[in-house]
């Protein structure tokens, strides 16, 4: 029984933490990411899995919902300016010659 390895129990935040550090660096592999944790590669993907069904089930993530909102805000504000400037076109070229 000297080669039997125990499971340690991870509590959330390392969970969490885990799944963030993915999220924010996908340029890297999970399994480097996972080994680098002290973690089986398997346990990490189980727990991205887990987060995006997590995600899935909730209406929208904060974070997402607030860089969605400012990217349609300018989105609205630049339509808005075009808008604005075609209907000054379409008033000046609409009035006749004097």
């Amino acid at each position: 029984m000297a080669g039997k390895r125990t499971r340690q129990p991870m509590d959330a935040q390392f969970r969490a933490e885990a799944v963030k550090l993915v999220r924010e660096h996908p340029e890297r592999q999970k399994t480097s990411i996972a080994r680098e944790l002290g973690i089986e590669p398997k346990t990490l993907y189980a727990w991205i899995q887990a987060d995006k069904k997590q995600r899935a089930s909730l209406p929208g993530d904060a974070e997402d919902s607030a860089e969605e909102n400012a990217r349609l805000r300018h989105e609205l504000k630049v339509v808005t300016q075009e808008r604005d400037i075609l209907k000054n076109a379409v008033g000046i070229f609409s009035q006749r010659p004097r």
